[in-house]
Order: C-alpha cells, then structure tokens, then sequence
C-alpha cells in the first residue's frame, strides 16, 4: 500500500497502490471514522 495522501477540494483521498479508494471524507471526518487514515495520520495501530 502506498502511504500517499491528497487534498481535493477538501477531501482526502489515500489510494492502494491499485488505485482503490480506502478511505474518503474531509480531515475531521475521517479522524472521527478512525479508519486508515487515522492510522497513518497518527501513527496508531486501528
């Protein structure tokens, strides 16, 4: 998996390394879904 992350139009988007959205909302959101990209934003296992 690739630990990119991009900023569209206030969402973020953090695709596998096969193009699949994981994860998809604004910042807070997805914070609050303590989802992947909690996990790489925070460093902590979900």
């Amino acid at each position: 998996m690739t630990k990119k992350v991009f900023l569209v139009m206030g969402f973020v988007l953090i695709p596998y390394v096969t193009a699949s959205l994981i994860d998809k909302g604004t910042h807070d959101q997805l914070l609050q879904q303590k989802g992947k990209y909690y996990q790489l934003y925070t460093g902590k296992e979900i």
